[in-house]
C-alpha cells in the first residue's frame, strides 16, 4: 500500500489545518510512524492532477485508489475586496502557521465563521502574537457550530467574539486589507439547517478596523478529474463503501462526505479500505 502525499511531510489536514494545541505533532508522528511500521509506503511531494493522473496509476498497477484529498479549498466570503492581500482562508492560515510558528500577517485580525475551524485560527492567531483578535459570526452563541467549551477557552485566551454580524466588504488600502465593513443582524425564523436564519439590518453597518481577514465561513472538495461532484460538493461515492462510479476509485474521508470531524474522517477511510479489500 502506497501514500502519495502533494505536501512534503505526510498528514494531511491532521498536521497542516488542525493546531497543536488541538492534536500534538508527537502524537501524529507516533500514528504516521505506525502505519509505516504496518507496512505502508509513504511518498511525498506527489500531488494528483500534476506529478499523476488516474489513469497513470491504473498504469503503474495498482489495483484501487482511495482518494482521501480532503476538503482543503477555503469557500468564498463573496464580498467586493476579498482577493485584496491579508485576506485569507482559515486552510492556508493555518497550514502557513504550522510551518512557520513565528508568522503572522497582521497585529488586528478578524476571523470570519463560527465552526471549529473558526475557532482554531482565531486561537493560533493569538499564539502567534497578535495584537486584538476578533471572531465573528452572522449568528449567536447558541447557533454556533463550535460547541461552548471551544468559545469559552477561545475567549479565556483574549479572542473578542463579535455576534450577529456579517461582512459586506473588506476595506482595501494600497492594495492591502485595511478593515471588514460589516452589517448587523437579528434572527429571524428557522431554515433549512434548523437554526434561525440571519437577517441583515438595513443601514446598521460598522467597520472593523484589521490587516488580517481569515475567511473561516467553510470548506470544498476540489474537483478530481473523471470523477463527479454530489450536490453537496464532496466526490459523488456510496455512504456506505466510499466506492465511487470509477471503477477501482473510492473516496474516503472529508472528500467523500464534505468537512466533519477527524473521527467521521478516520471512520469513512476504514469503510474504504474494507470496501476494497473486499
Amino acid at each position: 500500500m502506497t501514500v502519495l502525499e502533494a505536501r512534503e511531510q505526510a498528514g494531511g489536514m491532521l498536521r497542516y489545518g488542525v493546531p497543536s494545541f488541538r492534536l500534538p505533532k508527537e502524537v501524529l508522528e507516533a500514528e504516521i510512524a505506525a502505519l509505516q511500521d504496518l507496512g505502508a509506503k509513504i511518498e511525498c511531494g506527489r500531488r494528483l492532477g500534476s506529478d499523476f493522473t488516474l489513469a497513470s496509476l491504473k498504469e503503474e498497477g495498482f489495483d484501487a485508489v482511495a482518494l482521501a484529498i480532503g476538503a482543503q479549498a477555503g469557500a468564498k466570503l463573496n464580498v467586493p475586496g476579498e482577493e485584496a492581500e491579508g485576506v485569507v482562508s482559515a486552510v492556508e492560515f493555518l497550514a502557513s502557521a504550522g510551518k512557520d510558528p513565528k508568522a503572522l500577517g497582521g497585529r488586528r485580525v478578524a476571523v470570519i465563521g463560527g465552526g471549529f475551524t473558526a475557532v482554531d485560527a482565531a486561537r493560533t492567531a493569538v499564539r502567534l502574537g497578535a495584537e486584538e483578535v476578533f471572531l465573528c459570526y452572522r449568528r449567536t452563541r447558541d447557533e454556533m457550530p463550535a460547541v461552548p467549551d471551544e468559545v469559552y477557552e477561545a475567549e479565556e485566551e483574549g479572542v473578542r467574539v463579535i455576534y450577529l454580524v456579517a461582512p459586506l466588504e473588506v476595506n482595501v488600502k494600497d492594495g492591502k486589507a485595511a478593515g471588514v465593513r460589516m452589517r448587523v443582524h437579528t434572527l429571524g425564523e428557522p431554515d433549512e439547517s434548523g437554526r434561525r436564519r440571519p437577517e441583515g439590518v438595513a443601514e446598521a453597518d460598522f467597520t472593523l478596523s484589521c490587516d488580517l481577514v481569515v475567511n473561516a465561513i467553510g470548506q470544498r472538495v476540489e474537483q478530481v478529474e473523471g470523477v463527479a461532484l454530489s450536490e453537496a460538493g464532496a466526490l459523488a461515492c456510496d455512504p456506505g463503501t466510499g466506492a465511487t462510479e470509477v471503477e477501482g476509485v473510492f473516496a474516503a474521508g472529508d472528500a467523500a462526505h464534505g468537512p466533519q470531524t477527524v473521527i467521521a474522517a478516520v471512520a469513512s477511510g476504514r469503510r474504504a479500505a474494507v470496501s476494497i479489500e473486499r
